[in-house]
């Protein structure tokens, strides 16, 4: 059996929201929840590309001393985590609302992301 590299595997384990965005929301949600979801994979590495290219790919304070990635994940962990949660409470909204809650949720978690992962 060939051996997982385990920099690969936590490099993209922020895919594995792709299975909760089809899993949780209501039937008529799914398209946006999946597509929320991949917006804020590649979001996250493009923020992550702007970071590194600026030179403060550990942060401008140093407040937090993981790299870029890592807090990317986790914020965006976070939030998708809270995307989810209200997926699941909102099946009986109707599809324009939805999308445009997530539209609102998704340039909320990116500009703040920006901020965390600059830190």
């Amino acid at each position: 059996m060939p051996e997982i590299n385990q920099e690969l595997v936590l490099e993209w384990i922020d895919l594995f929201w792709v299975i909760a965005a089809i899993i949780i929301p209501h039937k008529t949600h799914k398209y946006f929840a999946v597509t929320f979801v991949f917006l804020c994979v590649l979001t996250l590495r493009m923020e992550i590309e702007l970071i590194n290219a600026m030179g403060i790919g550990n942060g401008i304070t140093g407040f937090f001393e993981s790299s870029a990635l890592i807090k990317g994940q986790i914020f965006y962990g976070i939030a998708t985590a809270f995307y989810m949660l209200l997926s699941y409470y909102s099946k009986h909204t109707k599809p324009e609302i939805y999308m445009a809650a997530s539209l609102t949720i998704y340039f909320f978690t990116s500009i703040f992301a920006v901020v965390i992962i600059a830190l």
